[in-house]
C-alpha cells in the first residue's frame, strides 16, 4: 500500500467526524462541493428557521409548522451522514483502484526487464486487497509461466479455472495444465517417488 493511502484514510475520517458537527462541510472536504454545500445549506436553512420559529417568535408559528422544521433538520441530518458514507466508500474505490493500477503497471515493467519475481510480488500485493480478482490471478499465473515455475503456475490457473465463470482464459488454463502434464512425464520416477516421499 503506498504511503499516501493511510494519509487519505485519515482525511476520510476527518471529514467524516466535521460531517457529523457540521453538515455537508465534510462533503466538501472530501471534494463533493455541490453536494456539500447544498446539505450544508438546507441543515443551515432548517436549523435556522427552527430557532427563530421556537425561540425568537414563538408565536407566530404553529406547532405543526415546528415539527415539520424539526423533521426537515432531522431528515437533512441524516442525509447528509448517508451522503458522507457514500462519498468515503466511492473515494476508498477510487483510491484501491488507483492503487491496484500502480501495483500492476510496476509488475508490468518489472516483468518487461525480466523481474519476474518482483512482478509476481506487485502482483500478489495487489492480490492481498483484492484475493478473488480474475485479471490479478491471471497476470499471477502467466507471470509464474514465464518464469518457468510450472506447478505454481498450474496452482495458479486452477485458481483462475475457480473464478473464470465466463472461461475467458480457458485455452491458457487447458495450456498450462498440458505443460504440468508434460513436465511429470518428462520428470525421472525417481525424483517423483522422492517429492512423493517428502509430502
Amino acid at each position: 500500500m503506498s504511503s499516501a493511502a493511510p494519509n487519505r484514510v485519515r482525511e476520510a475520517a476527518r471529514a467524516k467526524l466535521i460531517n457529523l458537527i457540521a453538515p455537508g462541510v465534510g462533503l466538501v472536504l472530501v471534494d463533493r462541493l455541490f453536494d456539500g454545500l447544498l446539505t450544508a445549506g438546507a441543515f443551515a436553512l432548517s436549523a435556522g428557521a427552527l430557532l427563530m420559529a421556537t425561540l425568537v417568535a414563538p408565536m407566530a408559528y404553529s406547532g405543526v409548522f415546528r415539527a415539520f422544521l424539526a423533521v426537515a433538520m432531522v431528515a437533512t441530518y441524516g442525509l447528509a451522514q448517508i451522503a458522507m458514507e457514500r462519498a468515503a466508500a466511492a473515494r476508498g474505490r477510487s483510491d484501491a483502484a488507483a492503487e491496484r493500477r500502480a501495483l500492476l503497471q510496476r509488475s508490468a515493467r518489472s516483468a518487461r526487464y525480466g523481474d519476474y519475481a518482483s512482478a509476481i510480488a506487485q502482483v500478489s500485493e495487489a492480490l492481498e486487497h483484492s484475493r478473488n480478482d480474475l485479471a490479478l490471478r491471471a497476470d499471477l499465473a502467466s507471470l509464474h509461466d514465464r518464469m518457468g515455475n510450472v506447478e505454481a503456475a498450474r496452482l495458479a490457473w486452477q485458481r483462475v479455472r475457480e473464478l473464470d465463470r465466463h472461461r475467458i482464459y480457458k485455452e491458457q488454463i487447458e495450456a498450462a495444465e498440458r505443460r504440468a502434464m508434460d513436465a511429470m512425464v518428462s520428470e525421472p520416477a525417481e525424483v517423483r517417488q522422492d517429492s512423493r516421499a517428502n509430502n
